[in-house]
């Protein structure tokens, strides 16, 4: 989570692992590209004409909604780490066999079949 590791003593909010993962993350060539792709589309928007009070306020709100995953970004990654480690944590190794209902039951090999 948020500044895990951090010294008590030290003011910033993130531990030294978030900020290694937020400075990879704003170096990928994924979210450059599709944070110019968000971009583009919030230009696109702002130079809309709208005819009616209604196609305004919708044109509004995907702005709104654009700005807001480009201003979060970089949180909705970090959480999505914390998720990604807790999870590599509690999940089972490779050679472990998966189960469900809290080790009773093992999963079910070969193809689903639906009976109606």
């Amino acid at each position: 989570m948020l500044g895990e590791d951090t010294n008590p003593n030290d003011d910033s909010v993130f531990s030294k692992e978030d900020i290694r993962v937020l400075q990879a993350f704003n170096r990928s060539k994924t979210w450059r590209v599709l944070r110019d792709a968000l971009c583009f589309r919030r230009e696109q928007l702002f130079n809309e004409e709208e005819s009616t009070t209604e196609q305004m306020w919708k044109n509004r709100g995907r702005i709104l909604e654009i700005q807001w995953l480009l201003n979060n970004a970089g949180k909705l990654m970090l959480q999505y780490e914390a998720w990604r480690r807790a999870e590599a944590k509690t999940s089972p190794s490779p050679g472990e066999d998966a189960t469900f209902d809290a080790g009773t039951s093992k999963v079910p090999s070969g193809p689903a079949t639906f009976t109606s």
